[in-house]
C-alpha cells in the first residue's frame, strides 16, 4: 500500500516541526515575560490570552482556600504574581503586607483590577479611587454605615431579615451561602438606603440587576449579548 507524499510530509510535520515551534515559542514568550515584567514576584503565566482564569475561577469548598491558591502559595510563597487575561496581577496572603496597603489608603499601591471589572463599576467606585478624592469618599461612607451600628430597631431588622431568607434559602437541607450572602447585603443595603423591603416589587427588580451585576464582576470579559458582562 503505497502512502500518498502529502500525507508523509503532514506526519513529519506533525512529529517533528509542531512540537519543535512550540517550544521555540515558549521559550521566546518566557524570555518576554521576564524582560517586560522584571520586578513582579514569580508565579504562574497560565495559558497564552486567558492566563490562569480557568484555575483561578475554578469552584471551591468554602472550608478551603482551593487548589489554585494552595498550590501557589506553596510554591512562591505568600507574595505572587499571575497572569489573568493578559494582564499581571499580585496576589498577596501575607498580613502584613495587606495591612500595610490598607494603612496607606492607595498612595503606593494602584490596583489592577480587570478593564471589565472597571467598566462595570465606573470611575467612582471606592476601589477605582485614590489619594485625597479615596480618603474623602470614605470619610462620608463610614460614618454612614456605623450610624446604624447604633441603633436598635436596625439590628432587630437585620435579625429578622436573616431568619426570613434562611427559612426560605432551606432547599432540601441545603443553604447556597452565596445566593444568600447576595440577598442578605443587598436587602441591608436597600432598607437603609431607600426604604425598600423584601416585599416591595422594585426591591425584587433591583434584586436581578444587582445579581447580573455581581455575575459580571466573575465572569470571563466577552462582550455579547447573552453574557453577563454583555448584558450590564
Amino acid at each position: 500500500m503505497m502512502i500518498p507524499f502529502s500525507t508523509v510530509l503532514v506526519i513529519i510535520f506533525t512529529i517533528i516541526v509542531s512540537p519543535t515551534i512550540a517550544i521555540v515559542v515558549a521559550r521566546s514568550l518566557k524570555s518576554y515575560r521576564k524582560k517586560r515584567n522584571p520586578k513582579f514576584p514569580p508565579g504562574p503565566m497560565g495559558w497564552p490570552l486567558v492566563g490562569s482564569f480557568f484555575s483561578f475561577y475554578k469552584p471551591r469548598s468554602l472550608s478551603s482556600l482551593g487548589d489554585f491558591m494552595e498550590q501557589n502559595l506553596s510554591r512562591y510563597g505568600k507574595v505572587f504574581s499571575m497572569n489573568l487575561f493578559g494582564e499581571m496581577m499580585v496576589v498577596s496572603a501575607d498580613v502584613e503586607l495587606n495591612r500595610y496597603v490598607m494603612q496607606n489608603e492607595m498612595r503606593l499601591f494602584r490596583n489592577n483590577l480587570p478593564a471589565h471589572i472597571h467598566r462595570l463599576i465606573g470611575d467612582f467606585a471606592l476601589v477605582m479611587l485614590i489619594g485625597d478624592v479615596y480618603r474623602h469618599k470614605k470619610a462620608i461612607i463610614v460614618p454612614f454605615i456605623n450610624m446604624f451600628r447604633q441603633q436598635a430597631d436596625f439590628v432587630r431588622y437585620i435579625e429578622h431579615l436573616a431568619e426570613g431568607l434562611m427559612a426560605s434559602s432551606n432547599k432540601g437541607g441545603v443553604i447556597y451561602v452565596r445566593e444568600l450572602a447576595t440577598k442578605f447585603s443587598f436587602y441591608v443595603v436597600a432598607k437603609k438606603a431607600m426604604g425598600l423591603t423584601p416585599e416591595d416589587p422594585e426591591a425584587e427588580q433591583l434584586l436581578r440587576d444587582y445579581v447580573t451585576f455581581y455575575k459580571g464582576l466573575y465572569a470571563a470579559p466577552l462582550i455579547f449579548p447573552d453574557l453577563c458582562t454583555g448584558r450590564l
